[in-house]
């Protein structure tokens, strides 16, 4: 939506400020339903450092197209959980508040399925929290609760699957999971279960797991704090971000692990609540956020934005590529012309004028493929693979039209003045530097 209301690719930094944005009001609820419950302002900070700050939330926000949209399904199954938890208090209208919870939990599947495992991982919460108000454990109580989850989660699922069908009906259906992930559908039991064993593994040994280790060691350490159901429930919820990795029987991207930071944020705040040693646990969540925050920093400032930066401008370039020649760009061949040097090129310093990492001996595609053959091959090699995985048209000049290019060079004005793009002997040519 944002991108056919602007008419091209927004800039990263305002998609990334709008979603995280969101991703604070969605904290804010959570601060309403914590409230609710009875926790103190001191806990209720607790949950939101972790909530808040986690190096995790990158991998989707940065996805431009998505980020925003990822914002809202936050917002959303924060509402969801807030309707739900009104489910519980008997003082509330129950009709308004389950309709609201199913329609809030079907507009953020209907973004992006991850959110069920969000909403189910809050569900759990409240679950947990109102069996610390019973002494025993009430067996009544909790199927009640179980019952009420089923009934808006399949309500809010068969609502989804319903629309998709009528939808499939016009567009067509993705098959993009039988075709991506080759899983229990195509591999053998061991074969799925060894790449399901090595996927976990590189998980817990990568650095950005250091908190949901802690968290899960945090657990262990306080076995002895919570009965044998809460226990279950809390190892239910750090288990469940990663259920598509296992219900598809194959790896999943990092940017489908978002519900990770709701996870650890119930597990430290009920353990934040049972120890006597509030302190250790405050110093524990002081630097769980200096970890999480510079983690945070080398993913945003760093080649990782540059990448981002260089998609949106090739996809700028390539839009007005397409309003200047309509449809016969797909067929006519684009030359490039750019030093393999930073310094002496106008569009490029301008580029690299925003605060993050670069390498001012390298183009503005280098850092696009980083391995070195990449970096030495030519730019227009690098925009037609680049173009490719963008999925946009772009016809690959000969050895030839980029040697006429150089020819011509110096006619041509430097992108994005007027006369920096050109059109001679059916071949487009694109000044970006001297």
């Amino acid at each position: 939506m944002i991108t056919y209301v602007l008419g091209q690719v927004a800039i990263p930094y305002f998609t990334l400020l709008i979603s995280m944005s969101l991703l604070f009001v969605s904290a804010i609820i959570w601060m309403v339903i914590l409230t609710k419950k009875n926790f103190s302002i001191i806990e209720t900070l607790v949950f939101c450092s972790f909530y808040l700050i986690s190096p995790i939330y990158i991998f989707q926000f940065n996805f431009v197209n998505q980020a925003i949209g990822i914002g809202i399904g936050f917002v959303l199954t924060s509402l969801a959980i807030y309707h739900f938890s009104l489910i519980l208090n008997h003082d509330c209208e129950k009709f308004k508040n389950y309709v609201a919870s199913i329609v809030y939990l079907f507009l953020c599947i209907g973004i992006y399925q991850s959110f069920i495992i969000l909403f189910a991982e809050g569900v759990i919460f409240l679950l947990i929290l109102e069996q610390l108000k019973n002494i025993k454990t009430n067996l009544k109580v909790i199927i009640s609760i179980l019952t009420k989850i089923l009934f808006v989660s399949l309500a809010a699922l068969i609502g989804y699957l319903l629309i998709s069908k009528v939808i499939y009906i016009f567009i067509g259906e993705s098959h993009y999971l039988a075709n991506v992930y080759e899983g229990w559908h195509s591999n053998s039991f061991s074969e799925v279960i060894k790449h399901l064993l090595l996927y976990f593994a590189n998980i817990l040994i990568s650095p950005l797991s250091f908190t949901y280790v802690l968290a899960s060691l945090l657990l262990i350490c306080f076995v002895r704090k919570f009965s044998l159901i809460i226990m279950l429930a809390l190892l239910g919820c750090l288990a469940l971000p990663f259920a598509f990795a296992v219900f598809l029987g194959a790896p999943i991207p990092l940017r489908i692990l978002f519900p990770i930071p709701l996870s650890i944020a119930i597990v430290m705040l009920l353990i934040f609540r049972v120890t006597s040693n509030k302190k250790l646990i405050i110093a524990i969540a002081c630097l769980c956020l200096f970890v999480n925050f510079k983690q945070i920093c080398q993913l945003t400032y760093s080649q990782n934005m540059v990448q981002k930066y260089n998609e949106y401008n090739l996809e700028h370039l390539y839009s007005i590529l397409h309003d200047k020649f309509g449809n016969k760009l797909y067929n006519t061949p684009v030359v490039f012309i750019a030093s393999p040097k930073a310094d002496n090129s106008f569009y490029i310093r301008h580029i690299y004028s925003e605060p993050f990492y670069f390498n001012s001996d390298e183009d503005f595609l280098s850092n696009v493929f980083p391995d070195k053959m990449w970096q030495t091959s030519s730019i227009n090699h690098r925009v037609y693979y680049f173009m490719q995985w963008l999925g946009l048209f772009y016809k690959l000049p000969t050895e030839q039209q980029i040697e006429l290019g150089k020819q011509i060079s110096p006619s041509l004005a430097i992108f994005p003045e007027k006369g920096s793009i050109t059109k001679k002997n059916n071949i487009i040519f694109v000044k970006l530097s001297e």
